[in-house]
């Protein structure tokens, strides 16, 4: 196995494992903090919700606080023979509801219901001269009185169109003009007064599509089916409550996950691509080099290795093996001069003329000629028995520069 494909198997897995934990850690903590974020807005917005319908209901306690306890209503009821009481009534609440609104664009709605909760008088502040109370706003005026017998009342309902709508109704004495102590039908009416919720029903319609769930309201607050479900009051023994779908947020979640895994994948096989490219710089291929000139050595296509001049450790390698060939290099050398040559006079021995002859013999194929010259010394015998071995190898020694000089 290649030393580049076993640092890939090697590195790779350690690479994609740390990845793959850091992604997951760092996913955890997103997760984490996506839910917190989610049920922070949430909260923020049933907040929101709760302070437009308590803002919403103190303006209609202050409407019906304000109507009911003025003369006009007063006037009303006491002068029933009066054929002109109605056109004076109207009169007297539009300039009312005018001061009252102080420019809010608020619908608001004023019926007075006699004992059988029956429709004797209605206005509001739309431009419908003909407009009648809302059959929705008097069933739940008579649903809401004939279960509780309260004498008044605050709550929220819905209108014909299917617009949240705040009702407050009021049961008086017709002779006192407050609480009956009596529930005759003939010594009782009621005003009932109307508004309408811009906000709260714009904000409501918001945060069910942008949540794909319902708001439903309860009298008591629900337990929590999941971290994400809110639950906030409205007024006293009535909430509020949204329950998310599930699937917003697991998309959420998953988009997460999803865009971690790509990021780290890329960043991973970035990583690995990179550490690749400096370890085949800087590791792999010196050493591929560096095995290619050992051939090239032991081939006789080059002398010796390149040298590298740095302070790692295939530098040091290359060093020693430069130091080792030339030390080789030396010796073999002086084995060959001893192997072809006389130790003497360092002229070629019989072994080496013979592969001189072989090469001149095979030259001739291509020049027809070869010439052989013989020298033999006579009398050598003589003088190495006269004057000893050691002139007679200064004679030998002698010979054979004479002889090389030629």
């Amino acid at each position: 196995m290649k030393l580049n494909t076993r640092i890939l198997l090697l590195v790779a897995p350690v690479i994609a494992l740390s990845a793959a934990m850091s992604s997951y850690t760092i996913y955890a903590s997103q997760k984490d903090a996506l839910l917190k974020r989610e049920d922070s807005y949430l909260q923020l917005s049933m907040e929101k919700l709760a302070g437009h319908f308590r803002q919403a209901v103190t303006s209609l306690n202050s409407y019906a606080f304000t109507l009911t306890k003025s003369d006009i209503i007063r006037h009303y009821i006491y002068n029933e023979g009066n054929s002109y009481r109605s056109l004076e009534l109207i009169a007297n609440l539009q300039s009312t509801l005018s001061t009252l609104q102080a420019g809010e664009q608020k619908f608001t709605g004023l019926a007075i219901l006699d004992g059988n909760k029956e429709p004797q008088y209605y206005a509001d502040t739309s431009s419908d001269p003909f407009a009648q109370l809302d059959p929705k706003i008097l069933a739940y005026t008579k649903e809401i009185f004939n279960t509780t017998g309260r004498t008044s009342h605050t709550g929220y309902t819905q209108n014909s169109q299917g617009a949240g709508v705040l009702v407050r109704y009021e049961a008086l004495d017709k002779n006192t003009l407050s609480s009956p102590l009596s529930y005759n039908r003939n010594d009782i009416f009621f005003v009932v007064v109307c508004v309408s919720l811009e906000q709260f029903n714009q904000l409501r319609k918001k945060i069910e599509f942008d949540n794909k769930s319902t708001i439903f309201f309860t009298e008591e607050p629900l337990p929590k089916k999941t971290a994400l479900t809110q639950t906030v009051e409205l007024q006293s023994g009535f909430y509020a409550t949204l329950d998310p779908a599930r699937f917003l947020i697991q998309a959420k979640v998953q988009a997460i996950g999803k865009n971690l895994a790509i990021a780290f994948g890329l960043s991973s096989l970035f990583t690995v691509l990179i550490l690749l490219f400096l370890l085949y710089r800087h590791v792999i291929s010196p050493i591929s080099k560096l095995d290619k000139q050992l051939k090239q050595v032991e081939n006789n296509q080059r002398k010796n290795i390149e040298i590298l001049y740095s302070e790692d450790e295939i530098a040091h390698l290359s060093r020693r093996f430069y130091d080792m060939y030339n030390e080789l290099d030396t010796t073999y050398q002086k084995t060959k001069a001893l192997a072809e040559n006389d130790h003497l006079t360092q002229l070629a021995n019989r072994h080496q003329f013979q592969q001189y002859v072989e090469r001149a013999l095979i030259n001739t194929f291509a020049t027809k000629q070869a010439w052989i010259l013989y020298i033999d010394l006579d009398n050598f015998k003589y003088v190495n028995d006269k004057y000893g071995h050691q002139a007679g190898d200064h004679l030998l020694i002698s010979f054979a520069n004479h002889v090389q000089a030629l």
